[in-house]
């Protein structure tokens, strides 16, 4: 299913802005649970064109229960665009492969999509990544 920003917005009740974390949850666990692993080559992820209205937004970080991405990308030549878009060009942090059932559950459950993120990387001297507990605090 393909949706706005804006028209996600509208739905939550909620404006993203600057400094804002954003979590997009497609149901992969969900999915998981119930199917089977899912085939790398076709996953639930953002389009290309998200990027812009991350930008728009000045987004800080972004986060999913996935790589991010639509596979395949529809963006010829390009795996991850996404990634190279907001990672990249963007220097914004992503947090890949996210579980983020529970999270959904108790947003659902208090009716209330904005909550205190706290999360810190392990200090990997030269990594460009690192394992994160987050945590929500609505």
């Amino acid at each position: 299913m393909r949706t706005t920003g804006i028209a996600w917005e509208k739905k939550a009740g909620i404006t993203v802005g600057s400094g804002d974390v954003v979590f997009i949850r497609t149901g992969r666990w969900a999915q998981r649970e119930k199917e089977g692993p899912a085939k790398p080559e076709k996953l639930a992820g953002l389009h290309a064109s998200c990027a812009k209205w991350l930008k728009d937004r000045d987004v800080a970080a972004l986060g999913s229960d996935g790589a991010s991405d639509v596979r395949p990308s529809l963006v010829e030549g390009v795996d991850q665009p996404i990634h190279q878009l907001v990672l990249i060009a963007m220097g914004m942090p992503i947090f890949d492969v996210m579980d983020l059932e529970d999270l959904s559950k108790e947003a659902e459950k208090q009716d209330r999509w904005e909550f205190l993120l706290t999360a810190a990387p392990l200090a990997v001297p030269g990594g460009t990544g690192s394992p994160l507990n987050p945590i929500a605090t609505f």
